[in-house]
């Protein structure tokens, strides 16, 4: 959702974008914890770059983070934050190796 407007009426409009058709959900393993977070993978599995929906804080850009989707098991570099939402993060990764 992108922007939520309510009157005095009760109407409200809102703003939704689609991000994906086929959203892929993503088990990351935060460093040295080996606690689970999930994502919501939104690019192409075969691809060097990843885009993914995190909760806040999930990720950290220069860290990197063992991530299982499609049944593989790779390593994601976090790049950067690309956007930040109200309870959301649209972060930016490189695929850098596939896991055995």
């Amino acid at each position: 959702m992108r922007r939520l407007e309510a009157s005095g009426d009760d109407t409200a409009l809102v703003d939704v974008e689609i991000v994906t058709r086929k959203p892929i959900l993503a088990r990351l393993v935060k460093p040295g914890s080996g606690e689970v977070e999930e994502a919501i993978f939104i690019s192409s599995a075969g691809a060097d770059e990843a885009s993914l929906v995190t909760r806040i804080g999930t990720c950290v850009p220069g860290q990197s983070r063992a991530a299982q989707f499609e049944g593989a098991h790779r390593t994601l570099e976090v790049r950067q934050i690309a956007e930040r939402g109200v309870d959301f993060e649209l972060v930016r990764c490189r695929i850098s190796e596939v896991l055995a």
